[in-house]
């Protein structure tokens, strides 16, 4: 139900939007032209439902996965009678703007959609807007080589300010394997720092090594694994694994690492609290940080 909902039905609206608008397009080019439209259907295949207004068929059709508009004598097989109101008896000129128009309106589509999409905004996680104060910072990484610690409040990035992490990010992802001033504030002091980014193979954007604070608590579980099925539930908050303590999210996947396959303890806060859960570790067993 969830890869139905979260997957297939947005990807039939939106190739159902798209389909109309390029079909519109040929619809309403051949009835300004005086070309008689028999059918005009989203889909192919037999008919689901419709109506008839006029001289046109409207139809959904079973295979959602196109669609087309009938134009009165378009088929090959059709004998032309001159009548203006048949595709084949129209000049060159004018079938070759019913057949662009389909096209043209894809093309023209953006153009309404994206200015509506800036002005509803986009969702974004909320930390982004959150001051820049390091929270974490990965061993043997560029942070950690410049000597960037936690609690240091990054103010500036080769000389220009940044408010928030999002700005931050931004400096470090456009900027990979590049040398970079960092101002920050540590204990009052303003400290710079010179940290040379690296490039991450993957996505080919700077990295830098650092990040903000994470809870370890459990915000979901994957459904039927260990974790669930030992007991844990979710708003628990992880205090330690192996006797170790835990104090950040970004602890735990080491962890789970070094110790697949083996049973592994961890100590959990519920409320007022403190229970010790021991189960096999899998790399997916176990829940996922929702970032808010």
């Amino acid at each position: 139900m969830d890869i139905l909902t979260s997957f297939i039905v947005p990807f039939i609206i939106v190739l159902g939007v798209l389909i109309f608008i390029h079909e519109f397009g040929h619809f309403i080019v051949a009835k300004r032209l005086g070309v008689r439209v028999e059918k005009f259907s989203l889909g192919f295949g037999p008919r689901l439902v419709g109506f008839t207004r006029g001289e046109t068929e409207y139809r959904i059709s079973l295979l959602p996965l196109g669609g087309y508009v009938k134009l009165a004598g378009e088929e090959p097989g059709e004998d032309a009678t001159s009548d203006p109101g048949e595709f084949s008896s129209r000049s060159v000129g004018d079938r070759a703007k019913i057949v662009l128009a389909g096209p043209l309106m894809n093309l023209i589509l953006p153009f309404f959609f994206f200015p509506i999409v800036f002005m509803l905004g986009t969702e974004m996680p909320a930390y982004l807007k959150e001051t820049p104060v390091v929270g974490w910072v990965d061993t043997n990484s560029p942070a950690e080589s410049a000597g960037i610690m936690l609690d240091d409040r990054i103010v500036a990035v080769n000389g220009t300010a940044v408010k928030n992490w999002g700005e931050l990010e931004t400096r470090l992802a456009t900027n990979p394997d590049t040398t970079l001033e960092i101002s920050l504030v540590r204990d009052e002091a303003t400290v710079v720092k010179e940290m040379t980014t690296i490039k991450d193979d993957k996505f080919g954007i700077g990295y830098g090594g650092i990040g903000r604070h994470i809870d370890p608590l459990i915000r979901q579980l994957t459904p039927g694994y260990p974790a669930e099925q030992a007991g844990l539930q979710v708003g628990d908050l992880i205090l330690a694994i192996q006797g170790e303590p835990v104090s950040h999210w970004n602890q735990i996947s080491p962890f789970i690492k070094k110790y697949y396959g083996d049973d592994i303890e961890f100590t959990i806060q519920r409320g007022e609290e403190t229970l010790f859960f021991t189960f096999l570790t899998l790399l997916a067993l176990l829940m996922y940080e929702n970032i808010s």
